[in-house]
């Protein structure tokens, strides 16, 4: 004689699992194993929906149901007829104790949570490829997702946790990011990826344009170019332009329930840091980004020679300054100015621009007043030109500048330059600063806002640079400094 009880039937089982926990008597075990029977078996879950449809909404109003234009015995009926078995009902429609109340508040809850399973079903099975592991060297993980190697493919807000190494992903929009390790990151989608720790590069086709980098403090949108980015010990981030520009948005920075924040356009060698509320320009710092891998697969991480940051070479224009455009607060200015009435840049208000470019002393000849002037350059390859200038007496649109190489071949560029106290937003154009006050003549501070901008020309980085001829237009377009990157 058999004396193993045989196994109940998976409907019965769930009937009577879910009377216990509307009766508040399910148990953990219990609550695991309904659990497990609901998500695990149609049949039960289209019962467990309909019983508990008519516990949650037939019991609490006794006999008056909510089906428009419907008797309640009639409507009772119908609900009865809709369950494809017999359900003990009768017997919870004696009392509804508190115990009943917080088992149909648990009842509805878990009635959201699969309702949700049955709509969405299994998300992770789902999920959008967005990237897939292009390279990968001395690469080791944390974490629970963990790619394969090289090909595997790399789905929609994956969080990756590398320990060591560097890998580089190719997004499906075309943007490749290489990844050093520790870093925790994650491909949100196919044109972001969100950065909680480390650093990365992003190379970013025109195809791929509006590809974005978010951090903690806020979020780097590319406008066709390479660049940086690294989170810093204080929480702020790092970004360094490589090529082309990037617009750095800070994270909003909430006041009276508004968001606060001010974006700013990074070009071609400008470095920034980037906070809660504030993008501020910064000294290119001596840090080293890996921006490719060896194409040798059994490249060692050691082996790995990463791109130095732009190193900076100052093109000497002291001997081309012709015009006092900066001088000491306080202090008069028996000259011209820049605006022929003796008014100047503050030496206090530009002070921050010496950290990454060298100015001329206050108070003497510190600017170049552009008339067609060749200006020489350091004879070596570079990859950009940069300065800092403005126009004054209004905008200067479509400046023609002239770059010889020491080959003898041209390069020409055509640049638009905003007056001094109202930016255009040009293309190509950035605010470097933005003072709060000039100098007049009489040594008087002048309220009001003054702008210095900044411009980056993309060179030919195989060839030696000669010289630079400056636009035609006299006396209405200045030039404080210059440097080479390379």
């Amino acid at each position: 004689m058999n004396d193993q009880t045989p196994n109940p039937d998976p409907l019965d089982e769930a009937l009577s699992l879910v009377n216990a926990l509307l009766d508040g008597r399910l148990d953990e075990p219990g609550a695991r194993r309904l659990e497990e029977l609901v998500l695990s078996r149609p049949d039960v879950r289209r019962l467990y929906v309909r019983y508990m449809h008519q516990e949650c909404v037939i019991v609490p109003h006794r006999g008056s149901l909510a089906i428009p234009g419907a008797l309640p015995e009639q409507a009772t009926e119908e609900a009865e007829l809709a369950a494809p078995r017999t359900l003990s009902i009768e017997r919870h429609r004696q009392s509804l104790s508190w115990r009943r109340y917080s088992g149909i508040a648990a009842a509805i809850a878990i009635i959201m949570g699969l309702s949700i399973f049955l709509l969405t079903g299994n998300r992770r099975d789902e999920a959008t490829t967005v990237a897939t592991v292009s390279g990968m060297i001395g690469a080791q993980w944390d974490g629970q997702v963990v790619p394969a190697g090289v090909g595997t493919a790399i789905t929609s807000s994956s969080k990756l946790q590398l320990k060591s190494g560097v890998v580089e992903l190719a997004f499906a929009s075309g943007a490749k990011v290489v990844v050093e390790g520790p870093a925790t990151f994650t491909p949100d989608s196919s044109g972001q990826i969100s950065l909680s720790a480390g650093q990365l590069t992003a190379y970013v086709p025109p195809k791929a344009v509006g590809f974005s980098v978010a951090t903690p403090s806020g979020t780097i949108v590319d406008l066709g170019t390479e660049f940086g980015v690294s989170l810093e010990s204080d929480g702020t981030t790092a970004v360094e332009v490589f090529t082309g520009r990037v617009k750095a948005q800070p994270g909003p920075q909430r006041r009276s329930g508004e968001k606060v924040f001010t974006e700013r356009l990074l070009t071609a060698g400008q470095t920034a840091r980037v906070s809660t509320g504030s993008v501020t320009l910064t000294p290119s710092p001596a840090r080293r980004y890996v921006r490719s891998l060896a194409p040798d697969p059994t490249t060692r991480p050691s082996d790995i020679k990463p791109a130095l940051t732009s190193i900076k070479t100052t093109v000497d224009l002291s001997t081309s300054f012709n015009r006092v455009g900066m001088t000491d607060d306080g202090k008069p200015n028996t000259s011209d100015g820049l605006d022929d009435v003796g008014s100047t840049y503050s030496s206090t208000q530009l002070a921050p621009l010496r950290d990454e470019f060298v100015l001329g002393k206050p108070g003497e000849n510190n600017v170049v007043i552009s008339g067609g002037q060749t200006i020489t350059l350091p004879a070596k390859p570079a990859r950009t030109l940069t300065f800092l200038g403005t126009g004054v007496k209004g905008k200067k649109p479509d400046l023609i500048f002239t770059v010889r190489y020491t080959d003898g071949s041209t390069e020409s560029f055509t640049q638009s330059m905003s007056n001094w106290n109202t930016p255009s937003e040009f293309d190509g154009e950035a605010v470097a600063l933005e003072a709060e006050y000039r100098n007049g003549g009489a040594g008087e501070l002048k309220s009001g806002h003054t702008y210095v901008y900044r411009y980056t020309f993309a060179l030919n980085g195989a060839k030696t640079v000669g010289d630079v001829t400056l636009p035609k237009d006299k006396r209405s377009v200045v030039f404080f400094a210059m440097n080479l990157t390379q």
